[in-house]
């Protein structure tokens, strides 16, 4: 299944968690840099969810790492 309706990490796990089943195996694939905020939010609104990174362009590292800081940062105060 593929949730297509999400402007942010958050929707997309929010819309995500009413197309499943509470039984469901849930596999969250996204850059490495991005899953920690991903499984954070996902354990917040109650998914239990493995993940799988991938990796970057190591020229697209340092400004990945510096947005995503922010934005764990922001997630942790707003996406509740």
């Amino acid at each position: 299944m593929i949730e297509e309706k999400a402007t942010s990490t958050y929707e997309n796990l929010l819309y995500t968690k009413e197309m499943i089943q509470p039984e469901d195996q849930v596999l969250i694939v996204t850059s490495d840099f991005h899953l920690f905020r991903t499984k954070m939010i996902a354990k917040r609104i109650g998914i239990e969810a493995e993940g799988l990174g991938s990796s970057l362009r190591i020229s697209s590292i340092p400004q990945a790492h510096v947005r995503e800081y922010m934005a764990i940062i922001k997630s942790y105060f707003t996406d509740r």
